[in-house]
């Protein structure tokens, strides 16, 4: 099939309303000119049942794909690119929608590989490739004390190739509420990651004044299984959590060592509680058996 050919400077947005229709999109491409603009690549707005293959796209100025208020999506065999230093060129980024399917794809951006946030539920992605950028995140969560809900979140058999970070959960530092909860990374492979697992309750952007008040939102439920690789960060593993602490959290069969000979790796934690077996670097804040590191 033909190359479909984008100029950036227009979003492309595929809306059906709430009937069960179905689109199939195979084989397209989109590359964009690279200028810094305010739109989005391609956008599905309450698309039920839809199907995107083989597409590619490269430099575009914000998201490059945007699934938002959608039901029963499948995306495979993904190409996605843009320059390591531009920024909020996230590969996938999808909100209020369930029952999203990521399999077999490569993203590299200047952003999030893939970006969970508010509204989504029922998210497996497998066997994706994220390098560069900033990893896998649930989030950014809790924007100005908005009340986000995230759940049923499952990360598999995915890589991260020099990435900013590896699998993380933010949520912005203020009085948001709701909960990010029933989340799992597992059989993740690290090459040179510079935060390989990081929980942020306190994340802000520095271009925005930040609140001093702590996060309300719910962190719980989250496992992190079958870790293999290296970073770049001595500071390894951060569970940063709010004064409501994160809750039921397992680390199991976590081994990350140094990229750099010669360095010692550790863990940062604050009010995270949980288990932790056969982890290195260890974790003291979660309680353990057969722990090393």
């Amino acid at each position: 099939m033909p190359m479909l050919t984008l100029s950036f400077g227009t979003m492309v947005t595929v809306s059906f309303g709430y009937e069960k229709n179905r689109l199939n999109v195979f084989d397209f491409g989109a590359i964009g000119n690279g200028l810094s603009d305010d739109s989005h690549g391609l956008q599905f707005y309450k698309c039920d049942k839809l199907e995107l293959n083989g597409f590619s796209s490269r430099n575009s100025p914000k998201n490059h794909i945007k699934i938002h208020n959608c039901k029963g999506v499948g995306m495979y065999n993904l190409h996605i690119t843009a320059p390591s230093y531009s920024p909020n060129t996230d590969g996938i980024v999808i909100s209020l929608s369930t029952q999203v399917n990521i399999y077999h794809t490569t993203i590299g951006t200047g952003d999030d590989c893939i970006a969970i946030k508010n509204g989504s539920s029922y998210i497996n992605i497998t066997r994706v490739i994220c390098g560069s950028g900033h990893g896998i995140s649930v989030g950014s969560l809790g924007i100005d004390g908005a009340n986000d809900r995230v759940e049923e979140v499952h990360v598999r058999s995915c890589s991260f190739i020099g990435t900013k970070n590896g699998a993380r959960i933010k949520t912005w530092k203020g009085a948001g509420l709701g909960y990010a909860k029933t989340i799992s990374f597992e059989h993740i492979t690290l090459t040179q990651s510079r935060n390989p697992i990081i929980i942020d309750q306190n994340y802000c952007n520095p271009r925005k004044q930040c609140n001093s008040r702590e996060s309300k939102l719910k962190v719980s439920d989250v496992t992190f299984r079958s870790f293999r690789g290296t970073s770049t960060n001595e500071q390894a593993i951060t569970l940063n959590c709010s004064n409501l602490g994160c809750t039921n959290i397992l680390m199991d069969n976590i081994q990350i060592f140094p990229a750099h000979p010669g360095k010692r790796l550790r863990s940062f934690c604050r009010n995270a509680h949980g288990k932790s077996h056969f982890t290195t670097p260890n974790v003291p804040c979660l309680s353990n058996n057969s722990i090393s590191g």
